[in-house]
């Protein structure tokens, strides 16, 4: 069960990476450490925090995501109803708490990255009726981006597996099955 337990986990922390990194570009590492942010800077970071909602937004994603995680899982036949739900309780629990701890830690980084009229902009957009519509509808937006990664998954996995095997030489890798391409 533990085995399974952790691919629910993996699972979890791969939809929050997924929900909170959606549409993220990569950017390059700043030449300089960034300048202290002023009071303003630091206040506006949080008025953008609690405008975006992030934990219930976070919260509503991770109900709404579980449930098809939870039919990706490998059915145990030695686990209940009552323990996959408790699974997804505790992933969905654990997961808001640590949102909670990261929007304090993530506040003085915004303020240090986003100039005060960014801020500013930002707190503008989210605090008004677009920005709020933009929230409200994350979670099922999310729900159904995720089932489409998710039903992904499979073709990727098995390019994945077939590229890393022609590199590296698997053991019984002629047995791999061939991605099905699109």
């Amino acid at each position: 069960m533990f085995r399974k337990t952790g691919s629910l986990l993996s699972l979890s922390v791969a939809a929050v990476l997924f929900a909170t990194a959606a549409g993220a570009q990569p950017t390059p590492a700043p030449a300089a450490a960034a300048a202290k942010p002023t009071a303003r800077q630091l206040e506006l970071a949080h008025r953008y925090i609690q405008a975006i909602h992030m934990e219930r937004t976070m919260d509503g994603v991770m109900k709404n995501v579980m449930p098809a995680m939870m039919a990706q899982m490998p059915k145990n036949p030695n686990m209940t109803d009552a323990q996959r739900q408790a699974i997804s309780e505790v992933a969905t629990e654990v997961t808001g708490k640590m949102m909670s701890k990261m929007m304090v830690q993530m506040e003085p980084i915004m303020a240090e990255t986003f100039s005060e009229k960014e801020l500013a902009d930002l707190v503008t957009f989210y605090e008004g009726p677009t920005g709020q519509a933009v929230i409200a509808k994350t979670p099922l937006m999310s729900t159904r981006m995720m089932s489409v990664a998710i039903a992904q998954m499979p073709e990727m996995q098995a390019e994945m597996r077939a590229k890393i095997c022609a590199r590296i030489q698997c053991p019984g890798a002629d047995k791999a099955p061939a991605p099905n391409p699109s």
